[in-house]
């Protein structure tokens, strides 16, 4: 079992490769106008991914994203990626998707076993894979909703780290020192998600990077939901498609968070046992469905459009009322965020 966390990357390549005979979307200044991809076609894919000799063969999996410069949150991205030596995956950024579209950042994609062999410092600079997906609204181009979730899922337990050579956002030259972006962390100089964290030794006076040049830590949790960015979710596309972190009775996705809080989508099929946040606020909004919650030993029932408040250090449980086709649909958010204060009854 010691290789298992391989098979996050090489099941992503797989996906990848499986849609290079019908994207074409890397950008280029030729590309085909032919989608038909025969078995002929798609064993030489695969003999040539297996066979790689180059760097730039490969980029197969099409990604986009918003929210990664702070010049400007609307522009879209476009990413592509690969498994790369090493247990890892990486991903080119370019500022468009066409062939002379420029290259603005770099994303490494780490197992959550390579993550953990980091230092305190260094898992600073990293962000979970999956709430850096939902947080940048990222899309799959070329994938359907199934294959999108595939992939998702495949990919729910990483942990990625952002370079940015410029903000084509304020700037039009790549002028500047690189870098690393942190989504969503509120940092002892009151910084916010979507400023950049320059590397050690590089110059703090780089425009669009505030924050000092060595990593900070963590400040405790301000009293005000501060550092959350401008953001629209479509709850029913997100339902529709499938939500990143499948636990069985559950599914969730993590929306937002920061220290001061975390706001996340849960579609419930069966229940969720007996637990208590000892230090944690929920506030809870139904958004479809209907269900029983237990809070502090009391039973209530719960449909579309209630609201539930939780204060920290109350028993609570949650038990779906619709059945598996009618799963109870609702967002909470958590405050401060602190999922190491739950204990489970």
């Amino acid at each position: 079992m010691k290789n298992l966390h391989k098979a996050q990357f090489i099941g992503i390549s797989l996906v990848a490769l499986l849609l290079a005979g019908c994207s074409g979307n890397q950008p280029s200044q030729d590309q085909s106008s032919d989608t038909t991809t025969t078995d002929t076609t798609a064993q030489t894919q695969q003999s040539q991914q297996t066979a790689t000799t180059l760097p730039p063969d490969g980029w197969t999996l099409h990604m986009t994203a918003k929210k990664l410069f702070p010049g400007n949150p609307d522009m879209t991205v476009n990413k592509y990626c690969k498994s790369v030596v090493g247990d890892m995956m990486e991903c080119q950024i370019y500022d468009g998707n066409e062939g002379d579209s420029r290259l603005v950042g770099v994303e490494s994609i780490v197992s959550p076993q390579m993550y953990n062999t980091f230092t305190q410092d260094e898992k600073k600079l990293w962000m979970p894979t999956k709430d850096l997906m939902q947080t940048t609204m990222t899309a799959m181009p070329e994938l359907d909703a199934d294959q999108f979730t595939n992939v998702a899922t495949s990919m729910s337990n990483n942990y990625s780290k952002i370079y940015l050579l410029w903000d084509p956002g304020k700037l039009n030259l790549p002028i500047g020192s690189p870098v690393v972006t942190v989504m969503n962390t509120t940092v002892a100089t009151g910084t916010t998600s979507n400023t950049a964290t320059p590397p050690a030794g590089a110059n703090p006076a780089t425009p669009g990077a505030t924050p000092p040049s060595q990593p900070t830590a963590v400040a405790p949790a301000p009293s005000n939901p501060a550092g959350f960015t401008l953001a629209t979710f479509d709850l029913n596309k997100m339902i529709a498609v499938g939500l990143t972190d499948k636990k069985g009775n559950f599914e969730d996705s993590v929306l937002q968070r920061n220290n001061a809080g975390s706001l996340e989508l849960y579609k419930l099929k069966n229940n969720i046992g007996s637990h208590t946040y000892a230090n944690t606020t929920q506030m809870i909004y139904i958004v479809s469905g209907s269900g029983e919650f237990t809070i502090g030993g009391k039973k209530q029932k719960v449909s579309s459009g209630m609201i539930v408040i939780i204060p920290a250090g109350t028993t609570q449980a949650f038990q779906n009322l619709g059945g598996t086709t009618s799963p109870l649909v609702f967002v909470t958010f958590k405050t401060p965020f602190d999922d190491t204060n739950v204990a489970w009854q």
